[in-house]
């Protein structure tokens, strides 16, 4: 469960849900649960007194949630992010075995490596997604030019087909970094009943 507010309801929050878990037998694992503070707020002491009591981490500058980096510091996300990105390495390797045909390669590839950045667009503000996007791109094309033996370095018409729609003759291999930035504007506009109220620093 991820919980939003004031710290003290937060708390409060918890507590609720323990007792609720408890008493349905169910057991609380207090080694998975972070508390994301603002660097900027005091937390009361009894706050932090109960973190304290149960284990459970203030995190003061960027942590996971839902598969993402979330947080205030900008720099750690981007490193998040990027970390992210080095986990398909293995899965990009193996696209290129030699027993793996072309196409069922490139059909993995659009099923399989796509989401994830896809996903990072919507939830990353671009700047914070940039590096972890360039690398995306580059080993994206990179094993789709070996795996389909395209000469060297690619030209601009064939990184093109690549990365075209599929209904519009190309690869369907989209570009993290050109499509990030509309993906981001677009979720944002579809949680503007939320955020409209809300003074946070989202660009």
């Amino acid at each position: 469960a991820t919980l939003v507010g004031p710290a003290e309801h937060t708390i409060d929050c918890i507590k609720v849900l323990h007792a609720d878990t408890t008493e349905h037998g169910q057991e609380f694992n207090w080694g998975k649960c972070k508390f994301l503070a603002h660097p900027d707020n005091v937390l009361p002491q009894a706050v932090t007194d109960f973190l304290t009591q149960h284990g459970v981490p203030i995190v003061r500058d960027a942590t996971m949630l839902l598969g993402a980096p979330v947080g205030w510091d900008r720099a750690k996300m981007a490193k998040m992010a990027m970390d992210i990105h080095l986990e398909s390495d293995l899965l990009f390797e193996q696209l290129q075995h030699p027993a793996l045909p072309p196409q069922e390669a490139m059909l993995l590839m659009l099923a399989c490596t796509i989401p994830i950045p896809g996903y990072l667009s919507r939830v990353l503000p671009p700047s914070i997604l940039l590096n972890a996007a360039q690398a995306f791109d580059k080993q994206m094309l990179a094993t789709a030019t070996s795996k389909l033996n395209l000469p060297t370095p690619l030209s601009a018409s064939n990184t093109q087909q690549l990365q075209h729609k599929l209904v519009n003759a190309g690869f369907g291999l989209t570009s993290v970094v050109q499509t990030s930035p509309i993906a981001y504007t677009c979720a944002l506009a579809l949680a503007a009943t939320l955020l409209c109220d809300a003074k946070l620093n989202i660009i």
